[in-house]
């Protein structure tokens, strides 16, 4: 946004340097101004701290539209509006008529800020004409006698105010009122630390105060690594030798069970691990006898098998670890409100005139699994409600049976 600054104050000073007195002055002292004042946009605020390129004209009358000699290239420093700066005019010109002279300032490219009049004080002035004067014959101050210089002593003795230029140089010094204050200056750098002192006495010890308030309860951590969980239970999975998710797997194995003709032997199907279960003994003098158990079948037989179980296929089986409870539901596939499901499939077991009396468990169904190696250890029957009349509420006869593991 372009900036229209207006000029308000205007200080010329005569700049002074030390000058011997002599009778007669050889040239004119060089002119010299210390140029202050305070630049403001339109709205009447202080032009914008910087350094802006200006020039100074001086004019013999108001008016004229061209400056009897001009200094361009300033670099003006503006801060809170106020500028100061020195400047010798190219040329004495204008100020050797003794009369009234017009100054004015350009910012940039601004217009030209008010012209303002400067003059000569008296005593410069009279020493501009006395400066000018030729000397033939002239006496000076040393040949005349002391009694007739000591008339002529004040006039050749200079004030200190003159080489000074201090108001408090003055001997009378005239009632001056107090101006407005000047704009801060900018803060001065930082000192150096001091010493640090001794520390003082210690102070008696203050009563206890009141206890405060509770805090604001803080943001909560990260969550920590997973615990090993612990082992609440244990399970084995027949059909597939995995696991639950988040379970831990014992070992694999395949299923075994006591013959199927054998009157002798445990009911139970047991998951026996792979590999050499312990010394061998004359197979003569076997005890109870555990063979693999897998699926019957017979021919075309399917109304024998586990659904879409075919040909005879080995049953392999897991030992599982869980941190969860689990429960095993006959008859359906749909575990309690707020449980999983493990695994599901259907209930097997040995068949109804077989010596064996192998106990039922829930199968799940595998026709991915090996076949056994011999015929006859297919002695595993798909589990069904028998005939209706020995039936009970709403569960049907000849039906094979659903099951399900459910844990939480």
């Amino acid at each position: 946004m372009r900036r229209r600054f207006q000029n308000t104050l205007f200080l010329l000073v005569l700049a002074h340097s030390p000058v011997a007195v002599r009778s007669a002055l050889a040239a004119d002292p060089p002119l010299a101004f210390q140029v202050q004042g305070r630049a403001l946009t339109q709205a009447g605020l202080p032009a914008t701290d910087g350094v802006y390129a200006a020039s100074i004209s001086f004019y013999a009358q108001l008016s004229d539209p061209l400056p009897q000699s001009q200094i361009t290239g300033i670099a003006l420093s503006i801060s809170d509006g106020v500028f100061s700066f020195n400047i010798v005019p190219p040329s004495p010109t204008p100020f050797l008529q003794g009369t009234p002279r017009w100054v004015g300032i350009k910012l940039g490219n601004e217009p030209e800020m008010a012209r303002v009049p400067i003059g000569e004080v008296p005593y410069a002035a009279r020493a501009r004409v006395a400066s000018g004067l030729e000397c033939s014959g002239c006496v000076t101050t040393e040949q005349l006698s002391p009694s007739v210089a000591a008339a002529f002593q004040a006039a050749l003795t200079l004030h200190p105010v003159a080489t000074s230029g201090s108001y408090l140089a003055l001997g009378d010094k005239p009632v001056l009122l107090k101006g407005d204050p000047g704009p801060a200056g900018a803060p001065g750098p930082q000192g150096d630390p001091g010493v640090k002192g001794d520390p003082g006495p210690k102070g008696d010890k203050g009563e206890t105060g009141a206890k405060g308030d509770q805090g604001v309860q803080g943001v909560q951590g990260i969550q920590g690594p997973p615990g090993t969980p612990s082992v609440n239970d244990t399970y084995t999975k027949w059909g597939v030798a995995t696991c639950g998710a988040g379970d831990e797997l014992l070992y694999a194995g395949y299923a075994f069970g006591t013959w199927y003709s054998h009157g002798g032997g445990s009911p139970k199907p047991t998951c026996m691990k792979e590999g050499d279960p312990g010394v061998a003994y004359n197979g003569a003098n076997h005890g109870s006898y555990l063979v693999a158990l897998g699926t019957y079948y017979s021919g075309n037989d399917a109304s024998h098998q586990p659904a879409g179980v075919t040909d005879r296929r080995s049953i392999p089986c897991a030992k599982c670890a869980t941190p969860k409870t689990c429960y095993q539901v006959d008859g359906s596939a749909t575990c309690a409100g707020g449980w999983s499901t493990l695994y599901s499939g259907e209930l097997v077991g040995g068949y109804y005139n077989h010596g064996g009396n192998l106990d039922a468990f829930c199968y799940e169904l595998n026709n991915a699994a090996p076949q056994t190696q011999n015929a006859n250890l297919n002695q595993v029957f798909a589990a069904s409600t028998g005939d209706p009349g020995y039936m009970i509420g709403n569960v049907t006869g000849y039906r094979h049976v659903k099951c399900a593991v459910c844990c939480k």
